[in-house]
């Protein structure tokens, strides 16, 4: 993911190797990655990296335990990034642009009223996109989806084999 594309102002950086990512916007102007759906001691295995001071901030997240999920806390007005090899990745609150890459699995990006998004756009090598967001849906080999509007916020969503979801917040 090109981390020069995000705007200036609070950026987040998160690159995960597997695993399932949640992703959450709250009030807090702070970020925080909790492991859940464990035992304490088997969080413990999982490898967190917090760098605030870094513009982007940077998460890194290795190594999460089998059942595991990272719940990331984020503040909801950030444009973020995210770089994820394998697994569940979700998406949600966030109200700033979005440029996600997933190698393998299924993203699903929760979004709000759709005029608020500039652009979008969304690839899967092979697998399907499901955006009743955006009022569109394909599957196969080389699909994209893209959806141009009258808001400010941008989304680049990329799935090279799986499931890309934009799901309307309800």
């Amino acid at each position: 993911v090109n981390v020069s594309r995000l705007k200036i102002g609070k950026g987040i950086e998160i690159r995960a190797d597997h695993g399932n990512i949640k992703i959450v916007g709250t009030q807090d102007s702070d970020v925080r990655v909790t492991i859940e759906n464990v035992s304490a001691e088997s969080a413990k295995a999982a490898h967190i990296k917090i760098d605030r001071s870094r513009n982007p901030i940077l998460i890194v997240i290795n190594d999460l335990p089998q059942f595991a999920t990272a719940f990331v806390e984020v503040p909801r007005a950030s444009n973020l990034a995210v770089s994820m090899l394998a697994g569940d990745l979700q998406i949600g609150d966030i109200d700033g642009d979005k440029m996600c890459l997933l190698r393998s699995g299924k993203m699903l990006i929760t979004v709000g009223d759709p005029k608020t998004y500039k652009s979008v756009q969304a690839f899967v090598f092979a697998g399907d996109i499901h955006a009743p967001a955006f009022n569109r849906d394909t599957g196969g080999v080389w699909r994209m989806v893209r959806w141009a509007g009258p808001g400010q916020t941008v989304i680049d969503a990329h799935v090279s084999t799986g499931l890309l979801v934009f799901a309307i917040a309800s």
